[in-house]
């Protein structure tokens, strides 16, 4: 269930479900602002975007999600020790990203910038017209660092460790099990939007 090393279509239906990223689908198709408060704000070519982060977003341990959580995610995704096999989905898209993945950069140099806790910056290698479309893949989904470290080698490997941003909460699920509990949170956000 880590979104960076994700690959199987039930991981990814069920990140899909209990996590989102800047963007989400609504039930007709249509690409939304999910943890984004609006759509992103742009420079003239498209090559820089900037994100506004819902106020309200928050994991589901009550800490808020801000953009340092995309700033982390996005890094550890491209860094080649992770071991992401969806990290192309950045190359030659996010800026730096082809030579952090080959190992010519450090992933601390990917075009990815967290201005303030609710203010994110993007900056691509050149104009990519489905670039959006990617934020609602789980690979873009955001990570609670200091979580994340606090697992360790455990992350992401029971439902007791993982956050979730999404509109549902997974339960009952461990290694050794092929089922699980998904409780849909109070408040609808993301993908449930009508």
């Amino acid at each position: 269930m880590d979104s960076r090393l994700a690959t199987d279509e039930t991981s990814i239906l069920t990140l899909n479900q209990t996590n989102e990223g800047l963007y989400s689908y609504d039930l007709k198709g249509k690409l939304i602002p999910a943890a984004a408060a609006s759509e992103a704000t742009t420079n003239k070519d498209k090559t820089i975007y900037t994100f506004k982060l819902r106020d309200d977003a928050h994991w589901s341990n009550g800490d808020d999600v801000t953009a340092d959580d995309f700033e982390f995610a996005w890094k550890s995704a491209v860094n080649p020790k992770t071991g992401s096999q969806y990290s192309y989905l950045y190359d030659g898209v996010v800026k730096n990203a082809t030579d952090i993945i080959a190992g010519k950069k450090d992933a601390a140099e990917l075009g990815i910038e967290a201005i303030d806790d609710e203010t994110l910056k993007v900056t691509l290698e050149k104009p990519v017209p489905y670039f959006e479309s990617l934020l609602a893949f789980s690979v873009f989904f955001p990570l609670n660092e200091d979580f994340v470290k606090e697992q360790g080698a455990d992350y992401a490997k029971s439902s007791e460790n993982i956050l979730f941003n999404g509109p549902y909460t997974m339960k009952n699920w461990d290694p050794t099990s092929d089922t699980w509990t998904l409780t849909k949170k109070q408040k609808s956000i993301g993908m449930l939007k009508m």
